[in-house]
């Protein structure tokens, strides 16, 4: 058997050959692939097998909202938008319009990505219902909106010279497919589809059509990408920008907007998407790709602990999907909140890897921590109200996203 130091250097010249940006950054795009089409499968597998692992599959179907299929789909449009502002950073300097073009990009993947996880569309219509007006009246100005803004931005890229022409017809690909589940809507409603085998089949087109649409838009802003990550050295950036770059804004809008979702949630109960899930998801998810973002870039040494991190991050953004707000364990008289027990637990092994990765922290960092830990332990004892678990949660997760960039971008050395 090899002995540690053996150990240690295989374990080292496994992370060095995968930490090459353009190689993660592949990985992950066949990887969103492979789900995705996963995904789409359940569809038939829960339709003719619905007792075949009722606890994944059964929770998988994209057709359902507060599930892993929004889970996934709305995940996967806000890493779009990052991919997007990320293209937009790097073609600043060279090229301010083709930049604020990727912005409005990302901007609209990020609108789309709170819609798929909080059901915007949705709560515009019921609005539109309550001032008198079709749900229409409201949704097919605000579609009409993006369009513009979305020709906008491909217009500029077609007038441009420093070769963004070539992202035109793919991007106009992939939300012309996006934009065609809107039509399949549309018909699901005026046409009867019976009971059979016809209904499993529409679903899954529709549903493989918005996940194809995203794939497309996948591969092409990760074109832009790649080039970032093969010349850091020129480029000056890291993938994720807008995390680095606007860490503190993004940290203080999510907390402000934690009493507004709130608020919104409770006065609209039903069982459509809530934003308090988004805004949950996204920041669990952000914290996850600021500490993956080192690893891309060569920063650290630390790849297991910083991947670790990224993992453990991902995982408590799985939670709010999982576990219904009203799911509860009960032990002996105690009633816990099922989504908050586990997302706190997952957040006491987020804290374990902070401490890992700090050699050295100064006082206030320490007392930092040390509140977090107190007050992530003190959560499930607050009690399973709605309220409380909507509310908690979110705090959790801006929380958790606040203490990982301090405790990343400390100043001092922790390779």
């Amino acid at each position: 058997m090899p002995n540690n130091s053996s150990s240690q250097e295989l374990r080292t010249r496994f992370w060095q050959q995968m930490n090459n940006g353009q190689r993660l950054l592949e990985l992950w795009y066949w990887t969103a692939l492979i789900v995705s089409v996963i995904f789409v499968l359940a569809i038939p597998v829960s339709w003719y097998f619905p007792d075949f692992v009722p606890g994944i599959v059964g929770r998988m179907n994209l057709a359902i909202e507060n599930n892993l299929g929004a889970w996934w789909s709305g995940v996967l449009l806000f890493m779009l938008a990052c991919h997007s502002y990320d293209a937009g950073a790097a073609a600043y300097d060279r090229a301010p319009k083709v930049a604020r073009a990727w912005m409005i990009i990302a901007a609209i993947l990020l609108f789309l990505s709170a819609d798929e996880i909080g059901s915007l569309h949705e709560r515009l219509s019921l609005f539109g219902n309550f001032l008198g007006v079709s749900g229409w009246a409201i949704l097919l100005p605000l579609g009409g909106i993006i369009g513009v803004y979305l020709m906008l931005a491909l217009y500029t890229f077609w007038q441009s010279d420093d070769g963004s022409r070539q992202y035109v017809l793919p991007l106009f690909v992939g939300f012309g497919i996006l934009g065609s589940v809107a039509i399949q809507e549309f018909i699901e409603l005026a046409v009867d589809w019976g009971s059979g085998a016809s209904v499993w089949i529409r679903l899954a087109v529709e549903e493989g059509s918005e996940l194809l649409g995203m794939i497309v838009l996948l591969r092409v802003t990760l074109r832009p990408c790649m080039k970032i990550a093969s010349s850091y050295e020129i480029s000056n950036r890291r993938l994720f920008t807008a995390l680095s770059d606007h860490a503190r804004s993004i940290f203080f809008v999510l907390f402000a907007l934690i009493p507004i979702f709130t608020i919104m949630t409770i006065l609209v109960a039903d069982q459509r998407g809530r934003l308090t899930d988004w805004l949950t998801i996204i920041s669990f998810v952000t914290a996850g790709l600021f500490a993956f973002s080192r690893v891309m870039s060569g920063e650290t040494t630390m790849y297991g602990r910083y991947t670790a991190l990224a993992a453990l991050c991902l995982a408590a953004s799985i939670a709010p999907m999982y576990f219904p707000h009203t799911a509860v364990w009960s032990i002996s008289d105690f009633v816990v909140s099922k989504q908050i027990l586990v997302s706190a637990i997952i957040c006491l092994l987020i804290c374990g890897d902070w401490l890992v990765i700090m050699q050295t922290q100064s006082r206030n960092l320490k007392m930092l921590k040390a509140l977090f830990i107190v007050f992530t332990v003190a959560v499930p004892i607050l009690g399973s109200n709605e309220t409380i678990v909507i509310l908690a949660t979110q705090v959790l997760a801006v929380l958790t996203l606040g203490i990982t960039y301090i405790v990343i971008e400390d100043p001092k050395p922790h390779q």
